[in-house]
């Protein structure tokens, strides 16, 4: 991100502080069950998403980039 985005960014929090506390606040009473689970079972999804694959194209990954090297060069030059 350039230093004009950053500064820009910057800005627009500053003048918008107000809207972006009642946006987190209306986020977390919305959101309160799932951010609940998320913390309780912190460490066990965090586990999930380390555990290591190996595709049939060779190629090894972590759990949660699996869509990601589906759709890489390698794997597409693989299946075809």
């Amino acid at each position: 991100m350039s230093i004009e985005k950053k500064n820009i960014k910057k800005k627009w929090n500053l003048e918008n502080i107000e809207h972006i506390k009642e946006y987190n606040k209306n986020y977390y009473k919305n959101n309160k069950k799932a951010l609940d689970y998320y913390h309780k079972n912190k460490d066990l999804i965090n586990e999930t998403k380390k555990e290591k694959m190996t595709c049939i194209c060779g190629s090894s990954f972590n759990k949660h980039m699996k869509i990601r090297h589906e759709k890489s060069i390698k794997h597409n030059n693989y299946i075809d």
